[in-house]
């Protein structure tokens, strides 16, 4: 049900929101501010959003809600100091989306890219992979199939995955599609 009521949101939008909501739940906690919502509803709603985006724009987020509570409240509005030792751009990321889109690819067209990081070459690779399996191996997850740049069978680890998307089918010329201007006027 809950596939339901989502709404597609941009990744610009996305950050925005979660930076709002986080502002409003911290400006909320403040003495002398009253409202018929209470906090955790908006950091549940934040916490939601952040969780169907790639994690290293949480930066992104993270900064616009610095800049945020700045100038909304530049007297008095704690904000908690930045964990220096975590840095969202680097591997290990997290696979709980990951792992959703890719069974997501794998239910549709079979293919996914993915935003790589190649630990021998200290480098990051995008990489299309025909999915044949996704899998919990003795050191994590793993993402099994044909690397379609090397052309070549490939297993690739979930934890250094910084994006994945679904590659959406290819239409060919020779493929009949369906009239856009049918009898009934659509267009």
């Amino acid at each position: 049900m809950d596939d339901y009521y989502r709404v597609p949101l941009s990744t610009g939008e996305a950050t925005a929101a979660i930076a709002a909501l986080r502002v409003v739940c911290a400006l909320l906690q403040r003495e002398g501010i009253a409202s018929d919502i209470a906090p955790e509803v908006l950091e549940s709603a934040a916490a939601r959003i952040e969780a169907e985006i790639p994690e290293f724009l949480g930066t992104s987020a993270e900064k616009l809600r610095t800049l945020l509570a700045e100038t909304l409240s530049p007297a008095n509005f704690d904000l908690p100091e930045p964990d220096e030792s975590s840095r969202p751009d680097v591997p290990p990321f997290g696979i709980g989306r990951t792992r959703r889109i890719l069974e997501q690819a794998r239910r549709s067209t079979g293919i996914a890219e993915i935003e790589y990081y190649v630990a021998s070459r200290n480098q990051w690779s995008t990489r299309s992979v025909q999915i044949s399996d996704v899998y919990e191996g003795e050191n994590g997850w793993y993402l099994e199939g044909e690397c379609l740049l090397r052309r070549d069978h490939r297993m690739f680890h979930l934890e250094n995955i910084r994006a994945v998307r679904v590659v959406p089918e290819k239409v060919s010329a020779d493929d009949d599609l369906p009239d856009p201007f049918n009898d009934e006027g659509n267009a």
